[in-house]
């Protein structure tokens, strides 16, 4: 019995750690896809001509992921270092309390 609920907790935690990672894969695609469109949309408007090869649109598409990655990645560490920092301040409080 108490395995059966074992292991129905993990494939909750499983499904649900899937579906976070699915919408990150699907957001990475769509971030892609804004940057393999962005030498089209240079040409479209006029600002500047970029050849349009496969080259030009692998990077620009790679460069999009890029930056979604590292913006994943910043915020990320920021939320450690501001869950850290609140750790440490409740921390100093609870002892200058206990000084008192």
């Amino acid at each position: 019995m108490i395995e059966d609920l074992m292991l129905l907790a993990l494939f909750l935690i499983f499904l649900v750690l899937a579906r976070k990672a699915l919408g990150l894969f699907f957001n990475a695609l769509l971030i892609a896809l804004l940057g393999a469109s962005f030498p089209f949309l240079m040409n479209f408007v006029g600002i500047h001509r970029v050849e349009i090869t496969v080259g030009n649109v692998v990077l620009f598409s790679l460069c999009a992921l890029l930056l979604y990655l590292t913006y994943i990645y910043l915020r990320s560490l920021f939320k450690l270092s501001k869950s850290i920092s609140r750790i440490l301040f409740r921390r100093e409080k609870r002892r200058d309390a206990n000084l008192l």
